[in-house]
């Protein structure tokens, strides 16, 4: 595998790159390159406040920072005093070397309900949990509801963002049904069951129109979308997610690939470029499409990285580089959602005819 390194710098620099007229005339002639190093995965990760982010037995601090790391697969964990802590699934792959996770910490709710007060009333998320979210939450508890499992703990709920699951869009294809989180709802306490169903209510106004699902929905009840939001019926206290269930209707393939004429000396030589992860769309930040595609393919980010080479002797290599993107269409229900997503990323060096691969990598 082939070594490159994350820079600070978000702008594409390409240090000893000039366009020239020059042509393979057979000058340098048995000039070889070859590539060296092991990959070094890029793990780009934010959070509202400042927190600390660890992953790969590695803690960094702060809003924004970036791992470089060679652990393939782990879990992110995000700190922070005060909120609850944050996790998510990370894996990378000879083709996959770049994620950026965006993090919405919330904290513990301030309102508690005993369980014996909870029956026959509602329980919401707290005012902030609100604020953050941009979301209401309510609990609707029947009076005559039997509760087993805990039956002390007091009744709670808080609004989270799931984390995303990095779908591989280059693997996607027409007719591809999905399953994707869009918001989850933190019900307390965990391990309550009812004998009848909770009704779990979040005021996201803009499902409606939307296919979607509760992976812990009482057995036989559906999740109903309408003009005031979506409501869900459980049958146990736990994470609830809301799901929207849609089908890829179309896909265009609008891959990129750029070339330059780079002068080599012999020994080490550095290349940079940039990459692209994540997706573009017009959508309103937090809205139901935005969340639905978060969750697949994690925040958007250009990020400025490197590979080292080796060159025989001085000379001239031509670089290849090639950034795949696609336009998704997805349906859900009686909703059509449109992106722009950023796949893999390939660099190449061409010399005296022969192909050399740099790097293998990017996202998704």
């Amino acid at each position: 595998m082939k070594k490159t390194n994350v820079l600070a710098a978000l702008a594409f620099i390409a240090a000893g790159l000039f366009t020239t007229s020059c042509s393979d005339n057979g000058e340098f002639a048995g000039m070889s390159i070859t590539a060296e190093g092991e990959d070094v995965y890029a793990l780009v990760a934010h959070s509202d406040v400042p927190a600390s982010f660890t992953y790969g037995g590695q803690t960094l601090v702060g809003t924004d920072v970036t791992f470089e790391t060679q652990v393939e697969d782990g879990v992110l964990t995000v700190t922070a005093d005060g909120y609850l802590p944050q996790t998510a699934n990370v894996s990378f792959s000879e083709t996959n070397t770049l994620n950026k996770i965006d993090v919405t910490l919330v904290k513990e709710s301030t309102i508690n309900v005993a369980q014996s007060d909870a029956k026959g009333n509602t329980v919401s998320n707290d005012s902030e949990n609100q604020s953050v979210m941009g979301l209401q939450g309510i609990l609707s508890v029947a009076n005559d509801v039997n509760i087993s499992g805990n039956t002390k703990d007091p009744f709670s709920a808080v609004i989270f963002e799931p984390a995303p699951k990095f779908a591989d869009v280059m693997k996607q294809k027409v007719g591809d049904v999905v399953n994707v989180p869009l918001i989850a709802v933190r019900c307390e306490p965990d391990g309550a069951q009812f004998d009848k169903p909770i009704s779990v209510f979040v005021d996201m106004s803009e499902t409606e129109g939307f296919d979607l699902s509760c992976p812990t929905a009482f057995q036989g009840t559906q999740v109903v979308a309408d003009a005031r939001g979506i409501t869900a019926q459980v049958g146990h206290f736990s994470n609830v997610f809301i799901a929207a269930n849609a089908e890829i209707i179309k896909t265009v393939n609008k891959s990129t690939t750029s070339k330059v004429r780079l002068k080599v000396k012999a020994g080490e030589n550095v290349y940079k470029y940039s990459e692209y992860t994540g997706y573009k769309a017009t959508y309103k930040k937090g809205s139901v499409e935005d969340r639905f595609l978060m969750s697949q393919y994690g925040a958007y980010a250009s990020v400025s990285r490197e590979t080292t080479f080796n060159a025989s002797s001085d000379g001239y290599a031509d670089i290849e580089t090639t950034q795949h993107i696609y336009d998704v269409t997805w349906r859900s229900g009686r909703v059509t959602v449109r992106a722009t997503v950023y796949g893999r990323f390939y660099a190449d060096a061409k010399v005296d005819g022969k192909t050399i691969r740099l790097h293998t990598g990017g996202s998704n």
